[in-house]
């Protein structure tokens, strides 16, 4: 029996768009819509507008006037924290301002934004339930948080004292009640559209002797300028826990700081770095670590194709991801994927380089199998295999 091996060549070395940070496809081209669907999604984009970043603003805005125009009547500096009933943090009204817009203009700009584009990150157009929820997030996070500005601002009014403030009490539950409400009626608001990708291009065939094997491996990983901030990130926690310990020494602050780090280190190696393998009996991913692993037997799979993955509109961001009832992503840039359906229509998708090398094995296996691939290509079709490095063994 021979068996041949099929190596997937990385981005790096096909000229592939590795270097971008995640993945820099460009936004979809209106042509490939219909009239409906283009229709549909500028609906789509003018309600998360309004939803995810207008009103947010004009939330932040309304609460800067009202703290503007408290500032006579507010001790200076105010009260910040409470610990228990009584304040233990303070901070000027200038900084305390600054503080409150930052954080409620910031994030209004982030969720806001991440929910207009996530459906431009793609070839192909898509835009889902994700959209929605992040604008509805938007509105939910700058309300909670500019609320809470105003009812402890309110607190202190005519105070000559900060640490005479009472406690706050429900103003906490309350900010966050109000922001949750409205979140919840800029979602329903919102239209519910979904524009999916098109069906991906089926895989070349691949043709194998009676007695000849086929394995491909392959690498899921993250793109240069993700790893490097992966890298600044943990470079960031290791220096503030050396500044605690050299500060404090050891103590409970130190142990925080170096379990966060730990946490990060482990999420990081187990959800950001998987191999592949595709034979005859499926295909399998693990992480570099061994776990977590997911495995799609050959005859639990219906379809396989080729496509454009958009991960935040698909998927909810970048990274390991799972949804309920559809399935699990592993999408670490935006660009060409194997994504592989199976029987009960849950997904399995993978942003990997060569994804068409991958699922013309999977699709021969599943001929030979006795089972043709779902809307699989014409037996005419070759395979191409110039970007490939193959080794024949007898």
């Amino acid at each position: 029996m021979s068996e041949r091996h099929l190596r997937a060549v990385g981005a790096d070395e096909s000229g592939g768009a590795a270097d971008e940070p995640f993945g820099g496809a460009e936004a979809p081209e209106l042509a490939l819509l219909t009239p409906q669907q283009r229709s549909e999604l500028r609906r789509a984009k003018r309600a998360a507008l309004w939803a995810g970043l207008i009103l947010p603003l004009v939330v932040v805005v309304a609460a800067t006037a009202v703290l503007l125009a408290w500032s006579g009547r507010l001790p200076d500096p105010v009260a910040r924290h409470w610990s228990g009933d009584e304040p233990d943090g303070f901070s000027s009204q200038t900084a305390n301002l600054l503080t409150y817009l930052g954080l409620g203009g910031g994030m209004a700009v982030l969720f806001g934004l991440i929910g207009l584009l996530g459906a431009g990150q793609s070839t192909q157009a898509v835009w889902s339930v994700m959209n929605r929820i992040m604008a509805a997030a938007s509105l939910t996070i700058v309300t909670s948080i500019m609320v809470m500005a105003v009812l402890t601002a309110r607190l202190q009014l005519d105070l000559s004292d900060a640490r005479d403030a009472p406690d706050p009490g429900a103003a906490p539950g309350l900010s966050f009640a109000v922001g949750i409400a409205l979140g919840v009626l800029a979602f329903f608001v919102q239209p519910r559209v979904r524009i999916d990708a098109p069906p991906g291009d089926e895989p070349p065939r691949l043709e194998l002797g009676e007695t000849e094997r086929a394995v491909w491996t392959g690498e899921v990983r993250p793109t240069r300028v993700f790893g490097w901030a992966m890298f600044g990130t943990i470079a960031a926690m290791a220096a503030g826990g050396l500044s605690v310990w050299l500060a404090e020494g050891v103590g409970i602050a130190l142990w925080i700081m170096l379990g966060a780090l730990l946490l990060v280190v482990v999420l990081l190696t187990t959800h950001l770095w998987f191999r592949v393998r595709a034979d005859r009996d499926g295909i399998e991913v693990r992480s570099l670590l061994g776990w977590p692993a997911f495995r799609a037997p050959i005859g639990d799979i219906a379809r396989v194709e080729v496509r454009e993955i958009a991960p935040f509109a698909e998927w909810g961001g970048w990274g390991t991801r799972w949804i309920p009832g559809r399935g699990v992503g592993i999408v670490m840039r935006t660009g060409e994927g194997l994504v592989v359906t199976r029987r009960d229509g849950r997904l399995l998708a993978l942003t990997v380089d060569d994804a068409a090398t991958a699922a013309a094995l999977l699709s021969a296996a599943l001929r030979r199998n006795g089972e043709e691939p779902s809307g699989d290509a014409a037996a005419d079709d070759t395979h191409d295999t110039h970007d490939n490095t193959e080794e024949r063994r007898s």
